[in-house]
């Protein structure tokens, strides 16, 4: 229960860290994903453990939440790609986890619900050391409680395969199990908090980008190059080139100027960066 509410709490947090940033997809995804982990949990632990559809609806939501968590450490990739990481994980929660507890084999599906969270969280560490070369000591962190939780996942489901029962008659009360639920207090705080640090760098970064470059063509302001020139000196070989392009007013006027400074912009990037 104290999971749950944690989770819930997480999830509160993460949604409105994303109204302040609505274009940060993934504070979304992280909400959602906290939603049904508190969601699932609630309902595991405040329904009859024999009532299979309930149960399987509890472990359901279980593996929407981890699917959540697998895509926003894909943060970067296609849509595509997530698209079709999260349809594949979605079926295998529907066929492998909720199929056999609701036909009645409901130690089947929690060994492999527990597999699957295992692997989830061991190729989400993975994602994790892949992070901001700005940020190793967080992401060395998330990456070991990343693996400690995905471990102890592991540990629950062959504790449930030595103890051999296909229909349990109540939930699992091992110390594995208890072992499993302090380590996810643990990584659902260590790693919302990781991500929100990742965010608020990237945040940070954003803003200092758009206050030293111009939005329309991406050069340095003159703020940008005021601070450019106050770290690196002005040289003597230094020069001042003065462009005049042909027509601009007319294509002020008919409010076209982003046609002709654009190129004009990526030209000019592209030969200084030649030369520099």
């Amino acid at each position: 229960m104290v999971v749950g509410v944690s989770a819930g709490t997480l999830a509160t947090m993460m949604a409105i860290a994303w109204l302040s940033n609505s274009g940060a997809k993934a504070l979304l995804v992280w909400a959602f994903s906290m939603a049904c982990a508190c969601g699932g949990l609630l309902l595991y632990v405040f329904t009859p453990f024999h009532n299979d559809p309930a149960m399987a609806l509890a472990f359901g939501l279980e593996m929407m939440a981890l699917t959540g968590l697998l895509l926003v450490t894909l943060d970067r990739a296609p849509l595509r790609q997530k698209l079709a990481i999260g349809a594949a994980s979605l079926l295998c929660a529907l066929l492998f986890v909720m199929g056999p507890i609701v036909a009645g084999y409901n130690g089947v599906g929690l060994i492999i619900y527990n597999i699957f969270a295992a692997a989830i969280l061991f190729i989400a560490a993975w994602r994790f050391q892949k992070g901001p070369e700005e940020t190793p000591v967080l992401n060395r962190l998330a990456v070991i409680v990343g693996a400690m939780v995905a471990l102890s996942f592991l540990v629950c489901a062959v504790m449930l395969v030595v103890q051999g029962e296909l229909k349990l008659t109540k939930r699992p009360d091992s110390w594995a199990e208890t072992v499993n639920g302090l380590l996810i207090l643990l990584g659902l705080g260590a790693l919302t908090g990781h991500w929100l640090a990742l965010h608020q760098r990237r945040l940070v970064r954003e803003h200092e980008l758009n206050a030293r470059t111009d939005a329309l063509t991406g050069l340095l302001n003159r703020r940008g190059l005021a601070d450019y020139f106050d770290k690196a000196g002005l040289q003597s070989d230094c020069a001042v080139i003065l462009f005049d392009l042909d027509h601009f007013k007319t294509a002020k006027d008919s409010r076209r100027n982003r046609v002709m400074l654009q190129p004009t912009a990526l030209a000019i990037s592209a030969n200084a960066a030649q030369t520099a």
